[in-house]
């Protein structure tokens, strides 16, 4: 049985068609369980803003923010019904998981190499992390952008295009990238 983590970026939610693009991805997928982890987006980015205008250590706002990570899962839930909601292993669907963050980071919070609870931290390495515990084939990062080919991890990290303690943990993971705006490719 071989995993997918999918990331997809909180940035996509405004997509009229987000369900369908998603969908066609989906079905060009060899994966034989596939585990989406949505990003926070203007949710997240909310949480972002708050955390600068009021007294909140960064800890209590990276918290905030990965609920919103939970919450885009169930919006997602929403478009997807087919897809179960789960919050640490491998769905027991025979196909498609949504990652609930917050629970996933929770318990995986008292491992040693846990993920720092900072704003170096978003859902790139949360889903890096994910794709790390769980053994997965690969992670695919669906973002609203391309990833310049030559650009290298490190690069990408300067120029925002992922967050800066992604570098840090990628490994030796297989890494794809999708800028799903733009199109759906098959051949992934």
């Amino acid at each position: 049985m071989s995993l997918a983590v999918i990331k997809v970026g909180g940035s996509l939610f405004d997509l009229p068609d987000l369900r369908e693009r998603l969908r066609g991805l989906f079905r060009a997928l060899p994966e034989t369980h596939l585990l989406i982890v949505s990003g926070g987006g203007l949710m997240a980015d909310a949480i972002r803003s708050y955390h600068r205008s009021q007294p909140l250590e960064e800890t209590q706002s990276h918290w905030l923010a990965i609920r919103t990570m939970t919450l885009n899962a169930h919006l997602l839930h929403a478009l997807l019904p087919d897809a179960e909601v789960v919050d640490c292993h491998r769905p027991t669907n025979p196909r498609l998981g949504l990652l609930d963050a917050f629970a996933f980071l929770d318990r995986d919070a008292a491992r040693a190499d846990a993920l720092p609870h900072s704003w170096m931290v978003t859902s790139d390495s949360i889903s890096l992390r994910v794709a790390h515990v769980l053994n997965a084939s690969r992670l695919i990062l669906v973002k609203s952008t391309d990833r310049p080919a030559s650009a290298t991890w490190t690069e990408a990290s300067t120029s925002g295009l992922v967050d800066a303690w992604f570098p840090q943990i990628v490994g030796h993971m297989t890494i794809d990238w999708i800028d799903l705006r733009r199109t759906v490719r098959a051949d992934i």
